[in-house]
């Protein structure tokens, strides 16, 4: 059975480029260095095999998994085929360390056999630890995470990294399954931080706190718990259409979106409560927690930011509502978006973040959108990322720039007082001259063009701007 939910991406108006990179990251990279680790664990069982050392360490690993209680694998190593059995032995290397510790005691019982075979025993003393060595090269190895070592790169790269095909399917089901949403709702940006920002937690608290030596942390599984935790709190109990496939049947159904995180804490508890210590399980816990308290510290902030500046918006209402209506618009419910949105109107009055949503509705529907883009850009942001909206809005649609009002035009342009976005307040100057428009505003907007560029060190355009304020002022008197 597969579930992937139901996306209408040939109607967003901005596709989930940061997961669909992730995504392509992780299978470009999984096929490669899969092909890699099978080569050398082929040729390092073949070389194992051939020089019959499974018949010296067999019997010592079965001893070995007995005394430490681990039946499942020792039922496996029973069932295994020699090479099997021979790539478990050589994958296991607390059992190897353990195995070098006692060498000397191995070689007094291969020397005191009946029929003693002094070759094979100089074979093992010389190529043994070879063939381990040989193994550091596997790429849980060169790229996981462990105690031993504090790696930057290793933090920023083990979650690219998987060595189960298992594995890297249901992970990155579970980045389709939520990833999209959260990308469109906090913006590339905002998202690219939180996953870094979770990987980087989770893989910090494994080279810090796990005291199990020989153990490595490799693959997306902890962040994507902390994304799950993160988009469970975010949509609540919202439900999220899904497309499930069994055999050649393909159902629709509706779940709750934190039901995906429901699942993913019962499957921790789970392994909590059967005893398992592995660094995944502490990396899966500690994105989790992660992905909590960033849920409280960023997602409230960014949901509130729309409601500050209408009147009367209940604070445990409004982001409900607003969340509702994102949902509405990423599952391409238009309708609903529609009434919700004059909805949300009527009881909070306008703001950017609705007159944004109109406007994006509007494009979705293919409909008229000229009104809805001008009330968007007559709307005072409130924020960078707001300032920026509406600059990539006065760039994208040149007509609109004689249909909006002349003080309306000069209210946005000092608005744009970001760096990046000086160059659309001088365009929207240069227009307001052509215009005609009051010299006094003018002159006013000319010298805050020349105290912006002289706090960033443009002495020449401040002073061509100063003398602009001058001429206009002496046009006027």
């Amino acid at each position: 059975m597969l579930m992937l939910p139901r996306l209408e991406l040939r109607q967003a108006l901005r596709p989930p480029v940061v997961v669909f990179s992730l995504i392509a990251a992780q299978l470009l990279l999984f096929v490669v260095i899969q092909q890699s680790d099978d080569r050398l664990l082929h040729n390092s069982s073949h070389h194992y095999l051939k020089m019959q050392f499974l018949s010296v360490e067999a019997p010592r690993y079965r001893n070995y998994l007995d005394d430490k209680g681990h039946t499942r694998a020792l039922a496996q190593f029973e069932r295994a085929s020699a090479e099997q059995q021979s790539r478990q032995i050589l994958l296991d290397t607390r059992f190897y360390r353990q195995l070098r510790s006692n060498a000397q005691q191995l070689v007094d019982q291969l020397a005191a056999a009946e029929v003693p075979d002094h070759a094979l025993i100089d074979r093992w003393l010389r190529h043994r630890s070879t063939l381990q060595n040989n193994l550091q090269q596997l790429s849980s190895q060169r790229w996981g995470v462990s105690n031993q070592q504090f790696d930057i790169g290793r933090l920023a790269s083990y979650g690219l990294v998987h060595n189960s095909a298992t594995i890297l399917a249901v992970n990155l089901m579970l980045l389709l399954a939520c990833g999209p949403s959260l990308e469109r709702r906090l913006g590339r940006r905002r998202f690219t931080g939180l996953y870094l920002g979770l990987q980087l937690a989770a893989g910090a608290a494994v080279q810090l706190l796990f005291f199990i030596d020989e153990q490595f942390l490799i693959g997306s599984s902890a962040t994507i718990f902390g994304l799950l935790c993160f988009y469970a709190l975010l949509m609540g109990r919202q439900k999220v259409d899904m497309l499930c496939w069994l055999l050649v049947s393909q159902y629709r159904v509706s779940i709750y979106a934190y039901s995906l995180a429901v699942a993913a804490l019962c499957w921790l508890a789970i392994t909590v409560a059967l005893g398992h210590t592995s660094p995944t399980l502490l990396a899966a816990l500690t994105a989790t927690g992660a992905g909590a308290a960033l849920a409280h510290w960023l997602l409230g902030p960014l949901l509130a930011s729309s409601n500050s500046q209408h009147h009367a918006a209940p604070p445990a209402i409004y982001p409900q509502q607003l969340n509702q209506l994102y949902h509405h618009l990423d599952m391409g419910e238009f309708k609903r978006a529609s009434r919700l949105l004059e909805t949300l109107k009527h009881q909070h009055g306008d703001n950017f973040e609705l007159c944004q949503l109109r406007y994006r509705l509007n494009v979705l529907m293919g409909q008229d959108y000229t009104a809805s883009a001008i009330a968007l850009l007559s709307q005072r942001p409130a924020s960078n990322r707001q300032r920026q909206v509406a600059a990539e809005l006065w760039q994208s649609e040149p007509a609109l720039r004689q249909l909006l009002p002349a003080d309306k035009l000069w209210q946005l342009a000092f608005e744009f007082n970001t760096p990046k976005l000086l160059a659309q307040a001088e365009d929207i100057f240069h227009r307001l001259r052509e215009r005609h428009y009051a010299a006094p505003a003018l002159a006013a907007l000319a010298k805050w063009l020349s105290g912006q560029y002289g706090e960033r060190g443009n002495n020449k355009k401040k002073r061509a701007y100063q003398r602009l304020a001058d001429a206009l002022l002496a046009v006027e008197v």
